[in-house]
């Protein structure tokens, strides 16, 4: 084996750390830039809209912090579906569990087979 012959200044300055920072420093400025902008400029396909393609806001977000201060948990220690308490969810009936818990009211104290939204 022979040694590699000695790099150029140009092939140093191309590989130094500086360098490869100045460049991840651009692509993280125009990723910003692309997200302020909403994909407008092509790139950002899908971006605004929520898995069914409409546009609007993330309904997850608005299920969260709907559920501060609310019951997680039954009684029984078995966790509560957010998404029934929120926006509704399809995969049980009132009452019933699905994956993600059980779907009952989420108020304090409550625990009955109905939504937040229909507690009274």
């Amino acid at each position: 084996m022979m040694p590699l012959p000695p790099l150029s200044s140009a092939q140093v300055a191309a590989s130094s750390p500086d360098n490869h920072l100045e460049s991840e420093n651009r692509n993280l400025k125009r990723k910003l830039k692309d997200m302020q902008d909403g994909g407008k400029n092509g790139k950002g396909k899908g971006k605004g809209k929520n898995k069914k393609g409409s546009k609007g806001k993330n309904k997850g977000a608005e299920v969260i912090t709907s559920m501060i201060g609310k019951s997680r948990t039954t009684s029984a220690g078995e966790p509560i579906c957010f998404n029934f308490n929120g926006h509704g969810c399809p995969n049980a009936k009132e009452g019933a569990r699905c994956k993600n818990g059980w779907h009952v009211c989420a108020e304090p104290n409550c625990g009955k087979p109905h939504s937040m939204q229909n507690h009274h």
